[in-house]
């Protein structure tokens, strides 16, 4: 999830080769984190892009709007065989 139950999941406006568009920093963070900025060794793996997400998320949010981010990840590998 993008925060906790009770937060709210904010944007920015971000520089684009078109202009200024609104994103999502949940979702920024998860693009960055897979493009390789959670990557240990290379590699990204679940654990290391949570912990990129969640503390990209929680101080940009901080930082930019002064607000409380924080995401959440829960696991449910149910009806895997």
């Amino acid at each position: 999830y993008s925060c906790h139950p009770g937060e709210k999941s904010y944007e920015t406006q971000k520089d684009t080769a078109n202009g200024r568009k609104w994103r999502g920093y949940f979702s920024a963070a998860i693009e960055r984190g897979l493009a390789g900025g959670a990557a240990t060794n290379g590699t990204v793996t679940l654990a290391g892009l949570e912990q990129f997400v969640r503390v990209a998320v929680a101080n940009e949010v901080s930082r930019e709007q002064t607000k409380k981010q924080r995401p959440r990840l829960i696991l449910d590998a149910g009806g895997l065989d």
